[in-house]
């Protein structure tokens, strides 16, 4: 007899509640959109449509957790605002900005993705709808790209149409997710069966083809049974080009122009030329067509370049572009920037790819890429190009979307010279979106390089620490690459003034002049606006603000507007914070004007407070300026300006509904001038400023809060003169005549005497 334990069990499996499925919602920013993927276990339907804030997702099954923990780690809250789940309702919830509108698709059965792009929604987007009620429930699937031929069918004699055969293998066979395509009528090819040759190694190949996709996890196929075929019609118009890889005349008569790739199959074949994609559908550049790696050689580099330079003129002293081409590249292995735009535009030639030719020349020289061109958009790209990307693209933050992989693979084909040049700048970039980890990854690379890389190791560390948020250990790491003086002590004396500045520290006189005189002799190259940087805000953190002020009027002309912008900003975060208020009295006023340019709130908010701690109410209102009423600390701070000129009933409209301390110490004060003094005296109870309180209860009259709160003085009159709680005299039995009289004397020196001593109390106040 078997044991009722295991059917007791499964009972027990079968009462418990199922456990809902926890997937996680997955994002990724692109220039033109932002992305949510989520990626269920199994299909369900699903609907997209619009509410009061903005989007909602609703799945067919509430048993769905979404797990929204990390969303905004990977995009800024720039189109998706914010993003909700309510427990056991399978729907996520998104909260857009204006003029954002958003699409969805399955990438595959179980596999949602939502997109939400910059601008107005097409007129025929059926995600517009409203969500008031209940709906069924549809998935809606994304087309897939229609299969890429190479080359098409034979066309028949006399005709230039592919050859029509091929749409009834397409016509019946389907990619999950589409709807079948309805196959076109079959013109009349001159007796042609199903049972045609061609028919049948059509078939049999992209069935093979199909198969190998469907093995890869590529694709699901489904097979429905052949539908009549409708009568014939029209041929139709042939396309205004076809795409050729050989001449038709040289294919064999049983030759079939088809040619079918997977990712797999790309990446097993590497030389193939094979074009990627990045998400916003933009070619990337493929490795062949960057490969600086094989664009030198081994030999001596003079006899490389002469033997380059040799074969630039072919017959009748006519540049050769392929020659021009390749010298081109060898300038940019070599790490040769400016001799790369000299030669194309001295033999004025037009190269492939002369726009990738330049901008990589300008991030060898460390300048500026075009902002707009093709590299610069390519950092979320599969290849080596992304590297180039993150160097020539100085918009990426944190946040971007970029391919960290990619761009290592892409450092570890460089030639050792290129990464020795740009691998502290790369370094520099990973750390600034985010992406330490492969900053130490990039370190270690270099590191076991042949050869001696102290001082590039060196500058890669300093800079993780920095990241880390350790300062002072960075400044220790570059101080002896600065007492070198060799040719990164200029990069390494910038890295060691950020550190000490993070750190709080006081850059000493004698940093501050080498700073100053590596600025100077820099002014012109690369790194002048980042040494120029250095001295200004050296000189600001030691208190030498006219010093600081004449730097900052000196920036080189290599210096962008950018550069000059967070440089001021910095500077003036320095003069509001300077300790010596003669020092910022006289700084301020001789650069005002750079002050009142700024559109840094929290700068404009610091010194509108210094201004204020040192009496010049009105010109901290100036700098306020009316935008300040937006926001709580801007009206505060305009209040206490005008308590400071005497205003207080503008000081209580500045105040109103602001809530706190500090506005509370405002309003007393307001009241106080305002004559409200029991009001007054009530605010400054508020805040446990019994003095002054105290003082407000003396001007209202309020005795028995005078005996509570009052001085000593005021006390001692208030008892003198027998005030009763409610503000009268006293009443006592009245004494004999004698009696009467003598008390009568007494208190009234008392009172003279305690009246004196308010008064002077009074006048001291």
């Amino acid at each position: 007899m078997t044991s009722p334990l295991p059917l007791f069990a499964a009972l027990a499996l079968l009462a418990m509640p199922a456990q809902a499925e926890r997937v996680r919602v997955q994002s990724g920013e692109h220039p033109t959109f932002s992305r949510l993927v989520l990626q269920l276990a199994a299909p369900t339907g699903w609907q997209l449509g619009r509410t009061e804030s903005g989007y909602e997702l609703r799945l067919a099954r509430e048993d769905v957790e979404l797990d929204l923990r990390r969303v905004f780690e990977l995009i800024p809250r720039r189109r998706i605002l914010d993003v909700a789940a309510p427990e056991a309702t399978g729907t996520l919830a998104l909260s857009v900005a204006p003029e954002t509108y958003a699409s969805a698709f399955e990438l595959k059965p179980g596999t949602i993705v939502l997109d939400i792009f910059n601008g107005t929604a097409p007129a025929a987007s059926r995600f517009e709808a409203r969500l008031d009620a209940p709906a069924t429930l549809e998935p809606v699937a994304a087309p897939p790209p229609a299969p890429t031929l190479a080359l098409p069918l034979r066309p028949a004699a006399g005709t230039s149409t592919p050859d029509p055969l091929l749409n009834h293998y397409w016509a019946n066979v389907a990619v999950v997710g589409r709807e079948a395509p309805v196959a076109e009528p079959l013109p009349d090819i001159g007796g042609a069966t199903a049972t045609d040759p061609r028919i049948m190694a059509a078939e049999e190949q992209l069935l093979r083809q199909l198969g190998r996709a469907a093995s890869q996890g590529l694709v699901i196929l489904t097979l429905p049974e052949l539908a009549p075929s409708a009568p014939p019609a029209a041929e139709p118009a042939p396309p205004e080009t076809l795409p050729s890889a050989e001449p038709l005349a040289s294919l064999p008569e049983t030759h079939l122009a088809l040619r079918s790739e997977t990712v797999f199959d790309r990446d097993a074949n590497p030389g193939a030329a094979t074009r990627l994609l990045n998400p916003d559908g933009l070619a990337c550049l493929p490795d062949t067509a960057i490969n600086v790696a094989a664009w030198a050689g081994d030999t001596p580099v003079a006899v490389q370049l002469g033997s380059a330079q040799a074969g630039l003129l072919g017959e009748f002293d006519r540049p050769s572009p392929s020659a021009v081409l390749g010298l081109a590249r060898l300038y940019i292995a070599l790490g040769m920037g400016a001799e790369v735009s000299a030669l194309i535009d001295g033999l004025r030639l037009e190269l492939p790819d002369e726009d990738v030719l330049r901008d990589m020349a300008a991030v060898v020289d460390d300048l500026s890429a075009h902002p707009a061109g093709r590299i610069a958009q390519m950092a979320d790209c599969d290849a080596q190009v992304a590297l180039w990307a993150v160097l020539a693209n100085s918009t990426l933050r944190r946040g971007d979307s970029v391919n960290v992989n990619a761009v290592l693979r892409g450092f570890s084909m460089l030639p050792l010279n290129l990464r020795l040049l740009l691998g502290p700048r790369l370094t520099d970039r990973l750390i600034a979106l985010g992406a330490e980890s492969a900053a130490r990854t990039l370190r270690d690379a270099i590191s076991r390089a042949p050869g001696d890389h102290g001082a590039t190791i060196g500058l890669i560390d300093a800079g993780i620490e920095m990241a880390r948020g350790e300062p002072a250990a960075a400044a220790t790491a570059l101080a002896p690459m600065i007492a070198e003086n060799g040719p990164d002590a200029p990069r390494a004396m910038v890295l060691s003034i950020e550190s000490r500045l993070a750190s709080g520290e006081n850059i000493d006189p004698a940093s501050i002049e080498a700073v100053a005189a590596l600025a100077y002799e820099h002014r012109e190259a690369p790194d002048g606006p980042a040494l120029a940087r250095a001295h200004v805000l050296a000189a600001g953190s030691a208190g030498q603000f006219e010093r600081a002020f004449d730097a900052l009027a000196r920036m080189p002309a290599t210096a962008t507007s950018d550069d000059i912008a967070t440089t001021t900003t910095a500077l003036m975060h320095q003069l509001a914070a300077t300790p010596d208020d003669v020092n910022f009295a006289t700084q301020y006023f001789r650069s005002r004007d750079l002050v009142l340019r700024q559109n840094d709130w929290p700068l404009k908010m610091q010194t509108a407070e210094r201004l204020l701690d040192l009496g010049f109410a009105a010109e901290a209102r100036r700098v306020l300026g009316p935008e300040a009423v937006r926001l709580d600390a801007g009206r505060l701070l305009r209040a206490r300006a005008a308590v400071q000129e005497g205003e207080g009933a503008a000081a209580l409209a500045e105040i109103a509904g602001v809530t706190g301390d500090d506005a509370s110490w405002v309003r007393a004060d307001a009241l106080r001038l305002v004559g409200e003094h029991a009001a007054a005296q009530r605010a400054y109870l508020l805040v446990d400023a019994i003095d002054q309180a105290g003082a407000e209860a003396w001007q209202a009259g309020i005795w028995p809060e005078v005996t509570r709160f009052g001085s000593p003085a005021q006390r001692t009159l208030v008892a003198a003169l027998g005030l009763s709680p409610n503000g009268e005299a006293a009443a006592v039995e009245p004494p004999g005549p004698l009696a009467a009289s003598r008390s009568l004397l007494e208190a009234s020196r008392g009172a003279r005497a305690a009246l004196d001593l308010a008064l002077a109390e009074t006048a001291d106040d």
